[in-house]
């Protein structure tokens, strides 16, 4: 399964690095999910060695909500939205790394810092696809917009669900814990499945929004 989640990313990043050309909006994708690839091998090749790498999750954290983030801010077109938006990257970097240092520890998994991000994600989100400004002669599912807002809703809700109690069932040894990996693999194989689509849409339409 998790050959199958690689291989979609790595599918997800290439199409990105061409999607930006025809909507600016998408430009700092490929670096989102070079950093997600970077992220992911490095963790497989530090547990390989039995060496901690939830440190990575907390950089790799910082970075996802501000590019994330930042698309919106592009994306939607209320003033004070987009300037919320803009504060909450600083104010979510410096949150996180009190969280990091102080509270969870880079040692463990980033579930607190995970669960902001989350809350705020699907805020923006939510006013992203209400304020989609659709031409009458062109279908919503031809705006990459959509997919990359559905595919972030999904994923966003899907971990959110757990992410709380994952420090707990991880030093427990649950099976659950090994289900709930399972379903974030799969939340992951969801989230970039979409993210394609978004940039192959960006290859057949202009940029509307």
């Amino acid at each position: 399964m998790r050959n199958i989640y690689l291989t979609i990313l790595f599918i997800s990043l290439v199409l990105s690095i061409f999607s930006y050309k025809k909507d600016k909006a998408l430009y700092l994708f490929p670096f989102l999910l070079s950093a997600a690839l970077l992220s992911d091998i490095g963790s497989a090749i530090l547990k390989h060695y039995q060496i901690n790498f939830y440190f990575l999750y907390h950089i790799y954290l910082l970075f996802e909500y501000a590019i994330l983030s930042y698309y919106f801010y592009q994306v939607i077109n209320l003033s004070l939205v987009k300037r919320i938006i803009l504060y909450s990257i600083p104010s979510f970097t410096v949150l996180s790394i009190i969280f990091s240092l102080s509270i969870v520890g880079v040692n463990e998994y980033p579930n607190w810092q995970t669960i902001i991000e989350c809350i705020l994600l699907i805020i923006w989100v939510t006013i992203a696809l209400f304020t989609i400004e659709v031409k009458e002669s062109k279908s919503i599912l031809l705006f990459p917009m959509f997919w990359i807002c559905i595919g972030v809703l999904i994923y966003q809700c899907g971990i959110f669900t757990f992410t709380g109690m994952f420090n707990y069932l991880l030093k427990s040894k649950s099976d659950l814990f090994e289900r709930l990996r399972s379903y974030h693999i799969v939340f992951n194989c969801i989230l970039y499945t979409l993210y394609s689509i978004a940039f192959i849409c960006s290859h057949r339409t202009k940029k509307y929004y």
